[in-house]
């Protein structure tokens, strides 16, 4: 009679251990499973970031910060300052053209003044009769 029960122990071991094995393998397979899956997330995420526009990355970035993306918002500016800066750089302008004008003139008459001086003195040098040509 013992071995039918020994023959029934083994046979007991046996299914234990096929059970355990069947077990391991499964985890093994879940854990195959989620680690895909897991990668399958990471590329999906990575394409759509490099797929995302900058102010959408902008955005994501500063919500990652801890800064709310709508402190970030640009504002419009209202035209009374575009048409102030316009006049100052009108109003520059013009003062830069005049003091340019200005010199200009200067120069003119200081060009003047030394036409009318070299003319004069040649005037002088044709009335001297010369002694001997140099050339």
């Amino acid at each position: 009679m013992e071995e039918p029960a020994e023959l029934e122990a083994l046979l007991e071991e046996l299914l234990e251990l096929s059970e355990e094995s069947e077990k391991k393998a499964q985890e093994k397979t879940e854990a195959k499973e989620e680690t895909v899956e897991k990668e399958r997330q990471q590329a999906i995420e990575m394409r759509e970031r490099a797929m995302e526009s900058m102010g959408v990355t902008r955005k994501r970035c500063q919500e990652k910060d801890g800064e709310s993306a709508k402190a970030e918002k640009r504002r419009r500016r209202s035209g009374g300052n575009t048409l102030e800066w316009l006049r100052e750089r009108a109003v520059a302008e013009t003062e830069m053209k005049e003091k340019e004008l200005e010199e200009k003139k200067k120069r003119q008459c200081v060009r003047r003044q030394r036409c009318r001086a070299f003319s004069l003195g040649s005037q002088k040098d044709s009335e001297v009769p010369h002694q001997f040509d140099p050339l």
